[in-house]
């Protein structure tokens, strides 16, 4: 236990270390939507967080512990970053867990926490609080290869059903956690692979069912409202799209300092082909890896190619979601994980060659993300918007001194633009003024408008007017 303390100690003072240059850093993006929606203006109570959403998503859980960080620290960035924080340590403690408890020495088991705390490609993802349910998601995978672990005669089918449903009420994509647990158990349970399958055909069949029905449950929600992605259509099967889409996950999730295409804060900029190139060689080396853990099942092979089988399945849905677009880096951090317990089997069971390139890769990539953390665009970006949209704010409390009930206020050059979709800008602008300027009563509008009152250029940290556009229509 008291190494158990130590090791989240650690984590938790290395990420708060690595993440402190947006630890304080203002509201962006949905974590604007989220504040809104759980403040007081939003009129969102707990009881609203236990329903499901417009677009279709069911996440209680995640969203009631927003509500509760909500109600006691109010509109605080700083609790925004925290939580999300303190839950990844917690994951990294889960994961030198689990790693201990196969049979990985203490020493390099906390070092594997520790690089996956410091893991560079998981920096969009804790950065917020928008992606506490990828996070919690997280949680509850390895919590059920915890449980699953092959120390039990027979699957555990109790436990990894109600982590299941838990995980469920975090994020729809823990449909593949309870089969999860069942490849697991199998992987690392001794004796035979008939008297295993023999012995698991039940628990399979419920942690099976459990799933099915999951996804049938989640297809019937997300019909039942026309803002989801299947009422969107935004779901595809399209092979060589869907692969691509796959290989940039994978390769976003090993070598997130290169994949410019996919992870927008990378430092190394490469050419078209060159990316081809890597995004080939890695799938090449993903597939080998497969053949090599089919054909070593009795050492290191079976954990191994059962959490190479999990990366494929939680990497699967995300890449079939609108092929043309980039991946989306909150999708990484379960894969990221099943990496991660990848890596602790081959430190456990491979051979010297194999422990030496795992403990090099580890110590390569910790080095490397320590310094992106510090060094990469990425990061700097995401403190210039946050200061923009903060100063946004401060600039619009001053000028509404001016405004008048009823009012119609245009805004010029919205310091949050969103790639695309004006209607983004304008929900984010109004969600700040909702939470911030909640006494104003007047209507936001993002560009030019020929009705407007009142109209504003921000530009160099300051609202001011816009064409001589202040006065009354």
């Amino acid at each position: 236990m008291n190494t158990t303390c130590a090791v989240f100690a650690g984590c938790f003072a290395l990420a708060a270390l690595l993440y402190a240059p947006v630890m304080d850093a203002f509201f962006i993006w949905d974590d604007i939507v989220l504040l809104r929606w759980m403040s007081p203006v939003g009129g969102g109570g707990v009881l609203e967080t236990l329903l499901p959403m417009e677009n279709g998503f069911w996440r209680p859980i995640p969203f009631a512990m927003v509500w509760i960080v909500v109600w006691l620290f109010g509109a605080s960035p700083a609790a925004f970053h925290l939580v999300p924080l303190i839950l990844h340590a917690i994951n990294a403690t889960l994961l030198f867990s689990l790693a201990t408890r196969r049979g990985l020495a203490r020493v390099p088991a906390a070092l594997l926490a520790g690089a996956f705390t410091a893991h560079f490609a998981l920096f969009a993802t804790v950065s917020m609080m928008q992606n506490l349910m990828d996070i919690m998601t997280g949680t509850g995978l390895l919590a059920i290869l915890i449980v699953a672990d092959g120390r039990h005669d027979r699957l555990p089918t109790g436990p990894v059903a109600a982590l299941s449903l838990l995980a469920l009420a975090c994020k729809e994509t823990a449909v593949v956690l309870p089969m999860l647990g069942a490849m697991w158990w199998l992987a690392t349970t001794e004796g035979p692979w008939r008297d295993r399958v023999r012995r698991s055909l039940g628990g399979m069949a419920i942690l099976a069912g459990l799933s099915i029905g999951a996804v049938a449950a989640i297809a019937a929600l997300q019909m039942t409202y026309g803002a989801s992605y299947l009422g969107q259509q935004r779901l595809g099967l399209h092979p060589l799209a869907n692969v691509r889409q796959f290989g940039d996950y994978l390769l976003s999730a090993v070598f997130p300092w290169i994949h410019t295409a996919i992870l927008p804060f990378a430092a190394i900029r490469l050419e078209h082909w060159m990316l081809w190139a890597i995004r080939l060689a890695t799938l090449g080396g993903f597939a080998l890896l497969a053949v090599a853990a089919f054909r070593r099942r009795g050492s290191w092979g079976a954990p191994v190619g059962a959490a190479m089988a999990g990366l494929v399945l939680v990497l699967a849905p995300p890449s079939m979601l609108d092929v043309l677009a980039p991946p989306q880096p909150r999708f990484l951090y379960t894969a990221a994980i099943l990496l991660f317990v990848a890596a602790g089997e081959f430190l456990l069971r491979g051979g010297p060659v194999a422990r030496r390139t795992i403990a090099v890769f580890a110590c390569g990539s910790f080095a490397l993300s320590t310094l992106s953390f510090f060094a990469s665009p990425s990061v700097a970006d995401y403190r210039d918007t946050a200061d923009r949209v903060e100063r946004f704010v401060a600039e619009s409390q001053r000028v509404s001194e001016d405004w008048r009930p009823g009012d119609i206020v245009a805004i010029v050059d919205h310091p949050h633009p969103h790639p695309g979709r004006t209607d983004w800008q304008w929900s984010y602008g109004t969600a700040l003024w909702d939470v911030f300027l909640p006494n104003a009563g007047v209507e936001l509008r993002i560009g030019k408008s020929e009705d407007a009152d009142r109209t504003y250029r921000f530009a160099d940290g300051t609202l001011e007017p816009a064409d001589d556009s202040t006065g009354a229509r």
